[in-house]
């Protein structure tokens, strides 16, 4: 399978800043203090807690130190940076639903930036138009070390009205509660910018920075996304000591994941506070997506944990919310990776889905091999799936049906459709799939001449117990000649047969067989048609331990073979669930027993004729005494048989294949399943010690132990979990629905070995193999 890597992809890396100094985005962290009571609307409380201090460094290197907040009184003053307003000078209000309130007078151009960031943010976010989100600004002296900070004017939580138990931003609580939770008079984001820079400030939405600015339009969106929940739990004190209030935690801190992707919130605490110093803190973004967290060695507030990683680049998604800015950069992009957070922690987006990108088509014998991958530099909000059609335009033959699969949402997707028809034109789409409306991607290909997969292989049994099948549909190209491939079940090599006709006579021992066919023509050879585990035996029976079972039942009861309308019935019953036992009270309450057993025959007569029938001699002294005491014990005759036809001699002297405890069918299932093969006695050997007594969790193990072999990975190549599942499912015949939820299952998290086992416990699994359930 070739590949191309993502456009986008989000690693760490040194950041290259040149010589410029380089300023800090600051961020206003909450340090936790009590929980309040407050607000509450009818019978609903809501719990507030608030926002104690905040810190701040250069770039994320020095040493950190702790500021004081500016008070925020709106007292008259004289006009200068320092003055504050008898009330507060409005900026405009966007849509009804977002206002800039200005602290203190702030130059006309500056405003014009701010209200262009908050415009910026409110086209990316679907607010409701009947709650407030206020964002408070102050232009002030923060010295030299500040560009700016931010962040929340409190966090609220309510498990009536929000979504999870968890702390939320004052602003997102107000859209979940749908009523201004924190009261008119208090904004819900606050965001203090440093005057004091003077021309040291890019002031403006086009254009770029002089040599030695910094782009305020980037530094106001970057805040803004502090205030709406870009923001964790975990601070520093003075002394350096790390915090971390999960008791119960922000909602930001519910996607901090580590290098192994376990959640913060589920490790115990002291665990917890040394992963936010390992340099491996990552934030899940949904879909299996993250995107590196701020993590350095030493904690640092105002750049640790509430950032994503200063290492990724500046030209990549991501940068507009890393720990620093430098001069002359440029981050007015509210990319995917951004939104994303924003996503996760409870806000609607306003953006469409994002587009994917076609990387690579593959195009072989009736398959399409499809590679897709997510820029994040996009404004859009990232999909929860995707739906993968691939759809006829034009064909040498009958026009097939249009194929899909979902796929669940991810920066790379790889999917695999087997069942196409050669000589067609298709039409390959990946559409994104979520809350949002989104455009798909779109490809054309042309599927090679080579014959087409030939049609109902199966084994004719009324006839001369031959290969049949029927010739493939039409792919631009005529077939001159078949393959035909057989090997036994535990083997692995094929041996090659042809014909020229859609018909091969069989000619082999009984037993346990693969076989596959396909069509040759000028170009070369078709796709392979399979038959799955076949067994081939003298009579209806199979050579299958499920078939033993049930040929020696009808000796057993009934003193002959087998019909194989009745052997297929019967079949059918024990493949779905039904045991052994009800299959013999079936049989022990047929006409056909009655008149062979029943009626006025006394025990001892009818022992006789069982010893006869079954096991073709005269019952000894003393096992005709045991089964007289279990008959005058009150055990029905047809348990009687029932055991005759399960003992050792009757499976010697009958032929039939040997019983098989229900443990070794499941391992059996899982090898023909995932390596295509019967397993020897060696594999039954190394692998019942892993299986143990064959519940679910330690089958699969089993399957995990044989998808990491060398044949497994021989076999199915370098297929995703997602198709393989697929694949799996498909050979079993399993229906559309079922393969979807499995695929959803999957896409959940749930272990793919416990769905692996699942597809083998599905009667079509155990009809084709024969093993016992």
């Amino acid at each position: 399978m070739s590949s191309t890597p993502p456009r986008a992809p989000l690693m760490p890396a040194q950041r290259r800043r040149g010589l410029h100094i380089v300023r800090s985005i600051g961020v206003l962290l909450v340090l936790l203090a009590a929980a309040t009571p407050a607000f509450a609307e009818e019978s609903n409380p809501i719990e507030r807690r608030s926002v104690a201090g905040i810190a701040e460094t250069i770039d994320g290197r020095a040493e950190p130190a702790v500021l004081t907040r500016p008070a925020r009184s709106r007292t008259p003053g004289d006009g200068s940076a320092q003055a504050r307003l008898t009330g507060p000078a409005r900026g405009r209000r966007i849509d009804g639903t977002m206002t800039t309130t200005y602290e203190a007078p702030t130059p006309l151009p500056v405003r014009q930036v701010i209200d262009a960031a908050v415009a910026r943010w409110d086209d990316a976010l679907d607010l409701s138009p009947t709650t407030p989100l206020e964002i408070s600004v102050l232009w002030t002296d923060l010295g030299q070390r500040l560009l700016g900070q931010a962040g929340t004017e409190g966090e609220y939580r309510d498990s009536n009205q929000f979504p999870t138990d968890r702390w939320y931003p004052a602003a997102l609580a107000n859209q979940l509660a749908n009523f201004d939770v924190n009261g008119a008079d208090s904004p819900e984001v606050m965001i203090e910018l440093n005057s004091e820079l003077g021309d040291e400030w890019y002031i403006g939405t086009e254009g770029s920075p002089a040599f030695g600015q910094i782009d305020l339009f980037s530094v106001v969106l970057h805040e803004i996304a502090h205030g709406l929940g870009f923001l964790g739990s975990a601070t520093a004190t003075r002394t350096g000591q790390v915090r971390l209030d999960h008791s119960p935690p922000s909602i930001y801190d519910d996607f901090v994941l580590n290098s192994e992707g376990d959640r913060l919130v589920q490790l115990p605490r002291d665990v917890a506070i040394d992963e936010l110093t390992s340099g491996s803190l990552k934030f899940d973004i949904g879909g299996g997506r993250s995107v590196p967290l701020s993590a350095p060695e030493r904690f640092v507030n105002g750049s640790s944990y509430s950032h994503f990683d200063e290492g990724i680049p500046e030209d990549q998604p991501g940068a507009m919310m890393t720990p620093a800015l430098g001069n002359g950069e440029i981050q007015r992009h509210l990319d995917a990776a951004v939104l994303g957070v924003l996503d996760q922690v409870g806000w609607d987006l306003d953006a469409r889905l994002l587009t994917p990108t076609i990387e690579d088509v593959e195009v072989r014998s009736g398959q399409i091999e499809l590679v897709w991958s997510e820029d994040w530099t996009q404004v859009a909000a990232l999909p929860l799936s995707y739906d993968v059609t691939v759809g006829p335009l034009t064909s040498s033959g009958p026009v097939p049906d249009s194929v899909g699969r979902s796929v669940a949402g991810g920066h790379v997707g790889v999917v695999r459709f087997d069942e196409l028809q050669n000589g067609t034109t298709y039409e390959v789409s990946v559409r994104p799939v979520g809350a949002n409306v989104g455009r798909p991607a779109t490809t054309t290909v042309l599927l090679p001449p080579n014959p087409n997969r030939v049609r109902d292989l199966a084994i004719d049994v009324d006839g001369d117990r031959a290969l049949v099948w029927r010739t493939p549909v039409a792919s631009g190209e005529p077939v001159s000649s078949y393959e035909i491939q057989h090997r036994e079940g535990s083997q692995t090599e094929w041996r090659t047969e042809t014909a020229t006709s859609p018909r091969w006579t069989i000619d082999l021992e009984p037993g346990r067989y693969w076989f596959r066919v396909r069509g040759v023509n000028r170009i070369g050879g078709g796709v392979w048609a399979e038959t799955g585990l076949i067994g081939i035996g003298s009579d209806a029976a199979r050579p299958m331990p499920l078939d033993g079972q049930l040929a020696r039942l009808y000796t057993a009861f009934f003193d002959r073979p087998a019909d194989r309308p009745g052997l297929d019935y019967w079949r059918e019953i024990r493949s779905g669930g039904g045991s052994l036992g009800a299959v013999a009270e079936a049989f022990a309450d047929s006409e056909e027993f009655r008149t062979r057993y029943g009626g006025a025959l006394s025990d001892s007569r009818f022992l006789e004729l069982l010893y006869r029938n079954v096991l073709g001699r005269l019952p000894d002294r003393g096992g005709a005494d045991y089964w007289m005491d279990v008959l005058d014990a009150g055990a029905a005759r047809g348990q009687v048989v029932l055991a005759f036809s399960e003992s050792s001699e009757f499976v010697r002297t009958s032929g039939t294949t040997a019983p098989q405890t229900s443990l070794d069918g499941a391992i059996e299932r899982l090898h023909v399943l995932l390596l295509r093969r019967t397993p020897t006695a060696q594999d039954f050997t190394s692998l019942r010690p892993i299986a143990g007594s064959g519940d679910g969790p330690e089958l699969a193990l089993v399957s995990a132990r044989l998808r990491r072999s060398p044949e497994f990975a021989a076999l199915w190549d370098e297929l995703d979990d997602a198709d393989l599942i697929h694949q799996l499912g498909r050979s079993v015949g399993l229906d559309a629905k079922t393969l979807s939820d499995l695929h959803t299952r999957l896409a959940d998290g749930e272990s793919i070995d416990r769905l692996i086992v699942e597809i083998t416990q599905a009667p079509a699994m155990i009809l084709v193999t024969g093993t016992i359930p």
